[in-house]
């Protein structure tokens, strides 16, 4: 008669805990990563490319840092309000 391997309970448990603490591990890197992108990001400008009711193209920017948006009809006037933002 063939005897099948049985791990004990001690054996599961250990395996579970190993299992659990790789899991964790894991998520505990993945939050740390993505908290460290949010703070580094935090005070970027936002811009968000819009259209008008005629089509016509436009950016509205805001900038966290101040509380101020603006809107702009090109990219070269974005450019500049960045240039003068980061020039202060």
């Amino acid at each position: 008669m063939k005897e099948t391997y049985r791990p004990s309970r001690i054996q599961i448990h250990a395996l579970n805990f190993v299992s659990i603490r790789s899991i964790l591990r894991m998520l505990s890197a993945t939050l740390q990563t993505q908290i460290t992108q949010w703070l580094r990001h935090r005070d970027e400008p936002k811009i968000t490319q819009c259209r008008d009711r005629k089509g016509n193209l436009y950016y509205q920017v805001y900038d966290p840092t101040t509380h101020r948006s603006a809107s702009f009809g090109s990219e070269s006037e974005v450019r500049w309000w960045l240039e003068q933002r980061y020039s202060q």
